[in-house]
């Protein structure tokens, strides 16, 4: 089951494009953030997708979403971040990480120039 690169998934290694993005750890997480998790052992081989495990976990992790309800809470283990991520085909999907993890966010404001320029 090869997806593709020229589909809406992540490559396992994208880093953050400084011109649009920055990089912010969970603490820091909002609503309204375009994100995906920063760090590539979390994210799926795109190239390497072989079961349905596979592809659920690249669902989750290689895909830019939306944080919304975002929730942070204390655990066993520290501090977690609990958000529902919408992703651009609408679904929908309950995330929980420890504050630790970084996350790559999009610069909406950056976003808006760019679309304005090419208009």
């Amino acid at each position: 089951m090869n997806m593709g690169n020229g589909s809406i998934y992540a490559d396992k290694f994208y880093m953050a494009q400084s011109e649009y993005e920055d990089i912010v750890f969970g603490e820091h997480l909002q609503d309204g953030m375009i994100v995906l998790v920063a760090d590539t052992a979390l994210r799926a081989n795109m190239d390497a997708i072989h079961d349905a495990y596979d592809k659920d976990r690249a669902d989750e992790h290689n895909r830019w979403c939306e944080v919304t309800r975002l929730q942070t809470r204390p655990g066993s283990t520290g501090t977690l971040v609990t958000f529902v991520g919408v992703y651009p085909d609408g679904t929908q999907r309950v995330r929980k990480y420890s504050t630790e993890y970084a996350w790559i966010v999009k610069r909406l404001d950056r976003i808006c120039e760019t679309t304005e320029e090419t208009e």
